[in-house]
């Protein structure tokens, strides 16, 4: 027994170190013998990703997978086996700078497959901020073919609200409408699906438009004659009382027309849609259509502006009024050419209404008249709401007397004494 212990023990540290030597050289051999790579690409998947951001690009695929795994189980390993995602929950982009790195997560749904490298194993992503604006919708209708003329796009919207990555959405100007005049004349009638387009025309996305699609309406025919006319606007209805209509503004003031030759010659100016102004008191504004006759159509836009300026009747009412003396002293008499005067007030219906003919009456200073006779020009006053159009006579001639003295009788002499 200590025979074989000392065999054991004799030159221990070489005997150890030669066995460890050998398990690292079996475990070297095993490890090099199950290490696989396997070959195909795994894409990767994000996951709570921010509410507010979305993902500009597309990421990259996992590839270069070296594992290890059961014999058995390396055999059937399957590219729906592997999973790779990033975690965004912590990603904080700016607007400044909307890039973030994040590990990459591989891992096998079976637990024998040990992942030990892959690549990427971090990736770069860019974290755009969602926002949205409103855009005008436009109509590309391309080339016309030779021999036909389209009208005007009319459109069920005029605007759009488009919402996306910032980095796509500060880009788009407009929500465009593709459509395709057909060389057999055939009017545009459909609904379009919109495009969001950059000042370019180009096509620009990833971005999301409201309304996703539009009804367009383009009427299509040959060639036809244009004529410039001027437009006549149809008023309706009567203002309300005591108003009546001042003037008629119409804007564009003339419309150019196409159609058959033969229809415009005559054509000498274009009425509009009746605008009602029954009961008004203030101007009234509109945009109505012009009426066309049939075979003729407007090269712009159908639709004008039409505004009627409504204002207060206006009228005059003459008023006979007496003569007042002011600054009279009691120590003259005066004669007038006139006892009365005829005051001729102007205003509207109501302001006239209001006027009390019996308080109206003429002035005539003759404080500083002497005897004899002068020409005094007549005051007045107006009252509110009215303007004075005439006072006639403007004069009068006063004749200032003095009054005659009472003879006095002479004093009876009395008898002289005998």
């Amino acid at each position: 027994m200590t025979r074989a212990l000392a065999f054991v023990v004799h030159n221990w540290p070489l005997k150890l170190a030669a066995i460890v030597l050998a398990t690292l050289l079996y475990a070297g051999i095993v490890l090099s013998e199950n290490v696989q790579t396997f070959g195909g690409s795994i894409p990767i998947v994000p996951f709570r990703q921010p509410a507010n951001a979305v993902i500009v690009g597309n990421l990259p695929s996992v590839t270069n997978i070296r594992y290890v795994a059961p014999t058995d189980v390396a055999g059937r390993l399957t590219r729906e086996g592997f999973r790779a995602q990033i975690d965004l929950a912590t990603a904080s982009p700016t607007p400044d700078n909307p890039y973030v790195n994040v590990r990459v997560d591989l891992r096998y749904a079976d637990d024998r497959v040990r992942i030990l490298d892959y690549s990427p194993q971090v990736i770069t992503v860019r974290l755009d901020p969602l926002i949205q604006k409103t855009v005008p919708i436009d109509v590309d209708q391309g080339p016309v073919p030779s021999g036909l003329q389209a009208g005007e796009p009319v459109l069920s919207a005029t605007s759009a609200t488009v919402s996306g990555p910032d980095s796509v959405v500060r880009l788009v100007t407009a929500a465009r409408a593709r459509v395709l005049i057909q060389p057999s004349a055939i009017d545009v009638d459909q609904s379009v699906p919109l495009v969001a387009v950059d000042a370019l025309g180009n096509e620009v996305g990833p971005a999301d438009l409201d309304p996703s699609e539009v009804h367009v309406s383009i009427k299509v025919g040959g060639l036809t004659t244009t004529k410039t006319v001027p437009i006549d606007p149809t008023v309706s209805g009567t203002p309300g009382d005591g108003f009546e209509v001042a003037s008629i503004d119409v804007r564009p003031l003339v419309a150019t027309i196409a159609g058959d030759a033969d229809v415009l010659t005559p054509l000498t100016r274009i009425g509009t849609a009746a605008v009602s102004v029954a009961g008004a008191t203030t101007d009234v504004a509109a945009a109505v259509n012009l009426v066309l006759p049939d075979g003729l159509s407007a090269v712009s836009s159908n639709r004008v502006q039409v505004t009627v300026h409504v204002r207060a009747v206006r009228g005059t009412r003459t008023f006979g009024i007496g003569v007042r003396l002011v600054g009279a002293r009691a120590d003259r008499t005066y004669s007038l050419s006139t006892p009365g005067v005829n005051a001729t007030l102007g205003g509207t219906v109501a302001a006239l209404d209001a006027v009390d003919g019996a308080a109206l009456v003429a002035t005539a200073d003759v404080g500083s008249l002497a005897p004899g006779r002068h020409t005094v020009r007549l005051g007045f006053r107006v009252p509110a709401g009215a303007s004075l159009v005439s006072l006639t006579p403007s004069s009068i001639v006063v004749t200032v007397g003095a009054p005659t003295p009472v003879p006095t009788a002479a004093p009876t002499p009395s008898p002289s004494a005998s």
